[in-house]
């Protein structure tokens, strides 16, 4: 988040995973010394953003009410998803601007098309979009390393 930040990009955080977040204290406490300082960079009024980002996109896993989607994409250009290919697939049903899919790898998957057919995505939704960015942080989910971490083979 600190580097969309810092290249100009307004971040509207989600709450997070509501299963994950009841383990974590300070994750919506804007005081904490590790909460990401996206608010002062943000231009949406207060009470926009509290709407926002009190929709469970990822207990819904993407599949917002009509609602909810015009809310989104009357104020939001870009999606960012990270690790959640089922949650692109239905936000790219609804969503009307960009959808980065930042992949982390998934389990014990030894490659990206097993992924999605273990989760019985179609594949050809995401090729077919002009809208959709795949960001890997690995070369495929068989590897070690990527760019940011090189393989040690």
């Amino acid at each position: 988040m600190p580097l969309l930040i810092e290249a100009g990009a307004e971040i509207l955080p989600c709450l997070g995973d509501p299963t994950l977040v009841k383990f974590d204290q300070y994750y919506d406490n804007e005081a904490h010394k590790l909460y990401p300082h996206w608010r002062k960079y943000c231009t949406l009024p207060t009470y926009i953003t509290k709407e926002i980002r009190r929709i469970d996109i990822i207990g819904k896993r993407g599949r917002e009410t009509f609602r909810e989607a015009a809310l989104i994409n009357q104020h939001i250009d870009v999606l960012y998803i990270a690790s959640f290919p089922d949650m692109v697939a239905s936000a790219l049903d609804w969503f009307n601007g960009y959808v980065i899919f930042r992949v982390f790898g998934h389990g014990d998957f030894s490659s990206y098309t097993k992924a999605m057919k273990f989760l019985r995505i179609d594949k050809a939704k995401f090729a077919a979009s002009d809208k959709y960015i795949w960001s890997p942080i690995l070369y495929g989910l068989d590897s070690g390393g990527g760019p940011e971490r090189p393989s040690p083979t």
